[in-house]
């Protein structure tokens, strides 16, 4: 990657010119939003705690939306029910108060001077005032304690993140003893060929809206080599998301029962701080209201979805939008301004259709088999079983190719390699790419693919391509 993009995506003067640029559009805090993708940041590198984190945003963040109800383990959480933060939003006032240690550890740090180091000082609080707790007060500690159950057990659910080829671990996913299931992709750079058609399929199946392409090509090009080169990018469904850490109401959130990062529809307020948080630019805002025909079409999402069976959560039967908690998480955003990305096909995973749990759409798009779906933790898995055989080819390069096979020239001489995008970050993506990695010297082409010959739009209005890739 040139020094140029990794300026870009590292927090650096155009991260910082482009992110405030965006948060300028929404009508919440640019300055907090800023400063919580930073500490977001070094949270995933350890340079801060959690507990850090949390009490060093916490009172700027409750007095800008009346609630915080960011996750203490972004790695492991479930959204807030709608009516909690409805209430919450709405400030009423309950008589009861319900005490919060993170509430008592920030108060503590302020009166010592260190409450907010380079994230800000945490706003102005109101601990003078007894006649009451408001519903933000509450929220915070259902949130609090919500986040202590996911993080007790989360020592049992893979602290690290994706697999370990030096960990051993016991095959997982439905049917079996081991429930630590962590979906993602092993997808081969070397593979793709560039066409479009995992993003025509991922917009045809999740209806999104023109120009937001949930799954998109880069492509590149190496001063040593001839040929193009492609990077497929769909949400990298992180291990310790850093749009989980800052979503103000737990709208994003990390699904515990197979690491899915999704989108709480009924509860995203819009103000696209995962948007700046994320360093891979897979966050789309939803400027207008969804059409009724075509791509962007909420209709058209369940109308090809119907035949789905249905599930036992009364919330989920006849209602593919909804995921099989009873969470409108699925398919394109319902209304003008909220956040949507890549949702793993959701719907797929949750249709109770083993022919189709375990797929995406755009891994049964692609016809060079450069996608592989499925539970990282499983060695039994499609992607693992893929990552095994790149390390046999490896193993046996140069030896046990039929020359006289076209494609064994190409295997046998290819350069396999496996790698994450952005590693550095601390993120612990669950994408694993094999193949060419683009290196400091590669130059990124501005047109990736060719998506007018998909039918695709990559222009809309407030879309910019450099900002939102």
């Amino acid at each position: 990657m040139s020094t140029e993009e990794s300026v870009k995506h590292s927090y650096g003067p155009e991260w910082e010119e482009e992110s405030r640029e965006v948060l300028s559009e929404v009508d919440f805090d640019t300055e907090l939003g800023m400063e919580m993708a930073k500490d977001a940041e070094k949270l995933s590198k350890g340079e801060i705690s959690e507990e850090e984190f949390y009490s060093r945003h916490n009172e700027k963040v409750q007095e800008e939306f009346g609630i915080d109800a960011r996750p203490t383990d972004p790695r492991s959480s479930e959204p807030l029910d709608k009516d909690t933060v409805e209430d919450a939003l709405n400030d009423d006032v309950v008589a009861e108060p319900v005490p919060s240690k993170h509430a008592e550890r920030a108060k503590e740090a302020r009166q010592e001077g260190g409450g907010g180091g380079d994230g800000g000082d945490g706003g102005d609080g109101d601990d003078d005032d007894d006649s009451g707790f408001s519903r933000r007060t509450v929220l915070k500690s259902v949130g609090v304690a919500a986040a202590g159950v996911a993080a007790g057990t989360w020592n049992q659910r893979n602290p690290g993140g994706i697999w370990d080829e030096n960990r051993k671990i016991e095959p997982a996913g439905p049917g079996t003893s081991n429930d630590n299931v962590q979906m993602g992709f092993v997808i081969d750079n070397d593979a793709c060929i560039g066409g479009a058609h995992c993003a025509q399929a991922c917009e045809f199946e999740n209806q999104t809206p023109d120009g937001a392409l949930w799954q998109f090509v880069f492509q590149f090009e190496e001063p040593d080599r001839d040929e193009a080169e492609f990077l497929v990018r769909p949400c990298q469904h992180c291990s310790d998301p850093p749009c989980v850490k800052v979503c103000p109401v737990r709208a994003r959130h990390k699904r515990t029962s197979d690491g899915i990062v999704l989108t709480d529809y009924d509860i995203c307020i819009g103000c696209r701080y995962c948007q700046v948080a994320c360093p891979y630019g897979v966050n789309y805002f939803q400027w207008g209201e969804p059409k009724m025909e075509g791509p962007q079409s909420v209709g058209n999402f369940k109308e090809q979805n119907a035949d789905l069976p249905a599930l036992d959560d009364p919330d989920r039967v006849d209602d593919p939008a909804y995921d099989k908690r009873g969470k409108h998480v699925a398919g394109p955003q319902p209304e003008k301004g909220i956040m949507g990305k890549c949702v793993f096909c959701v719907h797929r995973q949750d249709s109770g259709d083993p022919e189709l749990e375990g797929t995406t759409a755009c891994y049964e798009a692609c016809p060079v088999d450069a996608i592989h779906v499925g539970d990282m933790n499983d060695p039994e898995s499609k992607p693992r079983q893929y990552l095994e055989e790149v390390a046999d080819e490896v193993k046996n390069s140069g030896a046990g190719y039929d020359t006289t096979d076209e494609d064994s020239e190409w295997q046998r001489d290819r350069h396999v390699s496996r790698w994450r995008f952005q590693e550095d970050r601390g993120t612990k993506p669950n994408v694993i790419y094999v193949g060419h990695q683009p290196s400091e010297d590669a130059k990124w082409v501005d047109e990736p693919g060719a998506y007018e010959d998909y039918g695709l739009e990559r222009e809309r209005e407030g879309f910019d391509l450099e900002s939102d890739h």
